[in-house]
Parts: C-alpha cells; sequence; structure tokens
C-alpha cells in the first residue's frame, strides 16, 4: 500500500512552504513528474537514439527536461526565502520566472510533437501560469521593497529621496 504524499499546503514547516509562489510551483512539479512518466511517442523507433545534446526530441529527453525546469523554480524559491539581503531572494524569483518560462516551452514542444495530449498539455500549462503569475508577483512586491529601500519609484524611475 503505497503512502499518499502530502501536498504542499498540508504541511507548512519550513518558510518557503508558506509562499504561495512556492506551493504553486510545487503543485506543478508534482504535477510534471507524474505526467511525465507517460511521455514518450510509440512510433518512435526504441532502438534509434534522437537524443542529442540538448536533450530531444524523444519523449525521455523532453520529460527530464520538464521535470528539471519545474524543479528548479521550486528550488530558487526555496533558496530564495532563507536569503538575508532582499536583492538576493529577487534574484531567485527571477530565476523561478526564468526555470517556469523554459517549462514553458518545453510543454508546448512536447504537445506539438504528440508527446503529451491536448488535455494533459491543458492541465499543465494552467498549473505553470498559475505558478509563474504568483513568482512574478512575488518579484514585483520584492522589487517594490528594493526601490522602497533605494529611495526610488518604479513607476517613473526619477528619485524620490536619499541619494544615489
Amino acid at each position: 500500500m503505497k503512502t499518499p504524499i502530502p501536498t504542499a499546503p498540508e504541511r507548512k514547516n519550513a518558510p518557503h512552504e508558506r509562499l504561495k509562489a512556492w506551493q504553486a510551483c510545487y503543485e506543478l512539479t508534482m504535477a510534471v513528474f507524474r505526467a511525465s512518466i507517460t511521455w514518450s511517442n510509440p512510433e518512435l523507433d526504441p532502438h534509434e537514439d534522437l537524443e542529442d545534446d540538448f536533450g530531444g526530441p524523444d519523449g525521455e529527453g523532453m520529460s527530464r527536461d520538464a521535470r528539471s525546469y519545474a524543479q528548479a523554480a521550486t528550488v530558487a524559491l526555496m533558496t530564495g526565502v532563507r536569503e538575508e539581503d532582499i536583492q538576493d531572494f529577487w534574484r531567485c524569483c527571477e530565476d523561478a520566472s526564468a526555470s517556469l518560462a523554459r517549462l514553458a516551452s518545453e510543454l508546448l514542444i512536447s504537445r506539438d510533437m504528440n508527446l503529451i495530449g491536448p488535455r494533459t498539455y491543458g492541465e499543465l500549462e494552467a498549473l505553470r501560469d498559475h505558478a509563474a503569475r504568483l513568482t512574478w508577483g512575488l518579484s514585483a512586491s520584492l522589487k517594490k521593497k528594493m526601490a522602497a529601500q533605494n529611495g526610488k519609484t518604479l513607476r517613473s524611475g526619477k528619485k524620490t529621496g536619499g541619494s544615489r
């Protein structure tokens, strides 16, 4: 009998587990791992090695890359929340956003190569989009805090106080 894996909202012991962006990235990562188990194209010759240095176009390379990008976003937020400097946390959020963008590309390619169906693509893309929006929101919030610390306004870029 398998023990169910607790979802992110069920446990909130570590600081990163309280971040909604991390929770969304974790949910996405778990969904990508579950879905990628079946990513393979039965029409491909199993004896033909189609994988190149970029990890594709076979299902195994694509699924490995997708798992890596999803997990990288989760890890970046885990790392960022532990940073003492807001700018370092912001950089980690930017890294997470970049990983989510790479995952978007990987999902599109996997869909267009018929490695995943439209339904699976839609489900994963919806989770990815939700995680990306929350991560972007966290990043924007941190950027505002950095601007306030530096005495700048984000809209005009003009100094509101302090010295440069």
